[in-house]
């Protein structure tokens, strides 16, 4: 069985995702989230060194 993905418009060369407010671009929200991601799991990977554990451990405890 094979899904049906819905064709999506893709940026012209000359146009370029950025993560300037107002940017309409699909890509816009992924780099957005991207720099989120980092900058979260930056403060994550401070708050978490005192206690000797790593992201991928506390993941694991949360599923726990």
């Amino acid at each position: 069985m094979t899904t049906h993905i819905p064709h999506r418009a893709t940026p012209s060369a000359g146009s370029r995702a950025t993560d300037r407010p107002g940017d309409a671009s699909p890509f816009a929200l992924a780099l957005l989230l991207r720099r989120a991601h980092w900058r979260v799991a930056g403060v994550m990977t401070e708050a978490l060194r005192p206690l000797g554990i790593e992201l991928r451990h506390f993941a694991v405890l949360l599923v726990l």
